[in-house]
């Protein structure tokens, strides 16, 4: 092997061995092949299932935690703080969640996380626990057409009614084709659109609000400003938190186009649409022009909107850091969760007796 040789297959290890190091965030998109990603997003959430089912038939029975599922005791005693049950059995660990849905994310992230460093430890083994011979081949995803992307401000208000509606009708709301069955409920001025992301899988799919129903937002139907107008963009990691923030510039035509549509709109969201699908919201907090950055937005979120418009995001993923200031607000987020779990514990203990038959 030569010197160059060698140095490239080095430098591929450190990459592959950060990428490991780093919060599953981004993991998906680092290490599991985009082909891959529908298997273990599957393998994950019926393994999610199964142990749920079990940790809660065991509750009901009176009986120890499952040896398979004692890691969620030392997250159970977390939650719990200084108020730690003297018996940590089943019915104990599922008492420290609020509800079904956080003890199944907590449960999905632990098993998601096992199957993540399954990969990094050793990528030929992880391929073969997911057959590889029945893969099916997936587009990629974030290829786009910047025709097919645009600007459009928020209508809040018809947001809120269409919503109301929603959860009302929820089976007759939309047709087959899914088109509005009775469009009279919004003005005509504005459509019903999909909000959509990228899960913790690296895959795209609809958002769901609290109740576990679909999330759609109330968009004005004139486009405000489409991506042909945007030059170029790129992503940097933000100088006082530590969050990404997207740069995109426009030009001359479309940063005057832009500059009236922000000017007109101060303090009303705004939303970026890709193939009829909402990407991303913001609020307007100043009139924009030419030059734009964008914030509020996670690691993985940003990388896909910088890459929505075409930016080359390889630099910032490999020169991410683990700042002070993004360990300073991680830590202040989860005082105040725990605060906030805290106060609401009592009122939901035994939720997994409400669900028995």
């Amino acid at each position: 092997m030569n010197k160059m040789c060698f140095f490239s297959v080095f430098a591929l290890y450190v990459l592959i061995f950060a990428a490991c190091n780093r919060s599953t965030e981004i993991l998906s998109y680092v290490v599991i092949p985009a082909e891959l990603r529908p298997q273990v997003r599957e393998y994950v959430l019926e393994k999610t299932h199964a142990g749920l089912e079990k940790m809660i038939l065991s509750a009901r029975n009176n009986e120890s935690v499952p040896t398979e599922m004692s890691f969620l005791i030392n997250i159970a005693k977390n939650l719990y703080g200084s108020q730690i049950p003297a018996r940590m059995d089943s019915r104990a660990v599922l008492d420290a969640f609020e509800s079904r849905q956080e003890a199944f994310e907590v449960i999905e992230e632990y098993y998601r996380d096992e199957i993540f460093r399954l990969f990094c430890r050793n990528m030929n083994e992880a391929v073969r626990l997911f057959n590889q011979n029945n893969i099916v081949s997936h587009s990629v995803e974030n290829t786009f057409e910047r025709s097919k992307l645009s600007f459009h401000i928020v209508d809040q208000e018809a947001t809120e009614i269409f919503n109301n509606y929603y959860r009302s009708n929820p089976l007759t709301t939309f047709d087959e084709m899914g088109t509005l069955v009775n469009p009279s409920i919004v003005p005509p001025d504005v459509i019903i659109i999909g909000v959509f992301n990228k899960d913790a899988y690296g895959l795209l799919g609809q958002h769901r609000n609290p109740d576990g129903s679909l999330r759609f937002v109330a968009i004005k139907r004139e486009v405000g400003l489409d991506g042909n107008h945007i030059q170029y963009a790129s992503i940097e990691q933000g100088h006082i938190d530590g969050r990404p923030e997207i740069v995109f510039t426009l030009d001359n035509e479309g940063g005057n186009i832009f500059y009236r549509l922000t000017s007109a709109n101060i303090l009303r969201p705004m939303a970026v649409v890709l193939d009829n699908k909402i990407r991303s919201q913001a609020t307007i907090l100043a009139p924009i022009k030419d030059t734009v950055r964008i914030t509020g937005f996670d690691t993985a979120e940003a990388l896909l909107l910088a890459e929505m418009f075409g930016a080359d995001t390889s630099r910032f993923r490999n020169t991410q850091r683990n700042t002070p200031q993004l360990r300073e607000r991680n830590r202040v987020i989860c005082e105040v969760e725990a605060i906030a779990r805290k106060l609401s514990r009592e009122k939901t203990r035994g939720w997994w007796r409400l669900l028995e038959e």
